[in-house]
């Protein structure tokens, strides 16, 4: 299987993983790390508007081309 978190270019995104996000697990008696995201945005005014587009696909993995082409129909699909 693949997840793909895709976003939408001209953002600053980070994918990060924090150690204690989460939660702990008193069965594996230890913390579960979680996937967060931390996004830059720079040059905004306050109360500026800000749009993020995203897309999360989960599927069985074919191959890395399988998960280039699945950003790229995205990307052309934003542009219509």
């Amino acid at each position: 299987m693949v997840l793909i978190y895709m976003f939408e270019r001209g953002h600053e995104i980070i994918p990060y993983m924090s150690p204690s996000g989460g939660g702990y697990n008193a069965e594996l008696e230890r913390k579960c790390p979680a996937w967060d995201f931390r996004y830059r945005l720079s040059g905004l005014t306050p109360g500026e508007e800000v749009v993020l587009r995203t897309r999360l696909v989960y599927k069985p993995f074919v191959s890395r081309e399988d998960v280039l082409a699945e950003y790229e129909a995205w990307r052309e699909g934003l542009a219509q």
